[in-house]
């Protein structure tokens, strides 16, 4: 890759995550005052849900409508596109969302434990 494809990913990838920060911070409204201090960890968990979740959405339907405006082909073009290989590395992408929730969600629920005991 170039090294100006590079940093048009880096300035996407600022622009989603200050979006999903900003969404993140809006979740809090969402929500009736908090009652309890339990209120507040389930309120963080899912403003950090809201964050990750706007950044994989937006990150996904900005891809789809990137291809579909530059992508096009001929009316009558009925031949069959080039044939898609799913790699390991795609495959992966995922994980350390997975492994971020996963250990906030352990952080969380421990405390909710503690307190209700």
């Amino acid at each position: 890759m170039r090294c100006s494809d590079v940093l048009k990913l880096v300035a996407i990838a600022a622009v989603l995550a200050l979006a999903s920060f900003w969404m993140a911070q809006q979740a809090y409204s969402w929500f009736p005052p908090v009652a309890t201090e339990e209120a507040k960890l389930v309120d963080q968990l899912f403003s950090l849900l809201v964050g990750l979740g706007t950044f994989i959405f937006l990150g996904v339907s900005g891809t789809i409508f990137y291809k579909v405006l530059t992508h096009l082909t001929n009316r009558f073009d009925m031949s069959d596109g080039p044939r898609s290989k799913a790699t390991t590395r795609w495959k992966l992408c995922g994980r350390p969302f997975q492994f971020f929730w996963c250990f906030s969600s352990q952080d969380t629920v421990p405390d909710l434990q503690q307190d209700g005991d």
